[in-house]
């Protein structure tokens, strides 16, 4: 997918992060959620997900896979249900673990 991209192939962090936010936001539809994206770069988290009456907030972020092990940024904040990782640009990683 993306897995090269960054600063040195010309394309921006923030256009990574969207990616990133796009790929949870496809799989959580996939499954059957309605999902719904913030405008604001400031929001406290990134993705609002609804199905069956229920509603999780998701803080997404981009992480890099360094030997075995996965880097992730941290999150400063506890606004959000879930705190999801996209690693190669496919495979997510959720805190605490959900599985849509």
């Amino acid at each position: 997918m993306y897995q090269a991209v960054g600063k040195k192939n010309g394309v921006c962090p923030s256009t990574v992060g969207t990616i990133s936010e796009m790929v949870v936001a496809v799989e959580l539809m996939k499954s059957g959620w309605s999902v719904f994206k913030s405008l604001s770069p400031a929001s406290a988290f990134d993705l609002i997900a609804f199905k069956n009456g229920e509603m999780k907030k998701i803080e997404v972020k981009t992480g890099y896979r360094v030997g075995g092990n996965i880097q992730k940024p941290r999150h400063s904040h506890n606004f959000h249900d879930h705190f999801a990782v996209v690693v190669n640009g496919s495979e997510i990683n959720y805190t605490p673990e959900f599985n849509p």
